[in-house]
């Protein structure tokens, strides 16, 4: 009795495993979808495809950290005119680099949904070495669960919501000498989602 004793208060002296994270490391792969601009003469869309990525993040205190994110999504880029068929503009990447902070809530140490908010860059790359990227402002928001199921490694899944600001003027992929291929018509939104997930190592 007195060993099961020791043991048991040894166990509730253990701290939980999340609160002995300070850095975790999240590989990420995922699917992400959307992301249409508006033009006079149509619009531009990209096809869903297969994202990758990860998060750095760093614990600031018991339930918050700060996050630097990135992700990555090959695609093909379309326009559909207002009338007539839809032809394929080429193929492109879109990138996400963002930093910002995650909050984790729920009374379970171990199991910790979160919410976080990030801002930073998008950059619409395309494949054809003849024309220029392009990079613009953006911001996102994920709401997630992790998971730690030891004091260094864990699951981690999220919903994440992509925004990139695109002006009246806005023109991308362009050619010198030449023109540019894609306009934005007004001021939008490029808005995608993305769903991912992956294994977390904790330090």
């Amino acid at each position: 009795m007195h060993r099961l004793g020791l043991l048991a208060l040894a166990l509730c002296a253990a701290p939980p495993l999340a609160a002995q994270s300070g850095i975790e490391i999240t590989p990420s792969i995922g699917y992400r979808f959307g992301g249409t601009i508006d033009n006079d003469d149509g619009k531009f869309s990209a096809n869903d495809n297969l994202a990758w990525g990860g998060t750095l993040g760093y614990r600031v205190k018991r339930d918050g950290l700060v996050e630097l994110v990135y992700s990555r999504q090959s695609t093909t880029v379309r326009f559909k005119p207002d009338t007539g068929a839809a032809v394929t503009i080429g193929d492109a990447a879109i990138e996400y680099l963002q930093l910002g902070g995650a909050l984790e809530f729920g009374d379970d140490p171990n199991t910790k949904p979160f919410f976080a908010l990030t801002i930073g860059g998008t950059h619409f790359a395309p494949e054809n070495p003849d024309l220029v990227g392009e990079w613009v402002f953006s911001f996102g928001a994920a709401l997630g669960l992790k998971t730690y199921l030891s004091q260094h490694v864990g699951l981690r899944a999220q919903a994440r919501l992509w925004m990139s600001t695109l002006s009246s003027n806005t023109q991308f992929w362009c050619s010198l000498p030449g023109g540019c291929v894609i306009h934005a018509s007004s001021g939008v939104f490029f808005t995608q989602g993305e769903l991912s997930g992956g294994v977390m190592f904790v330090f």
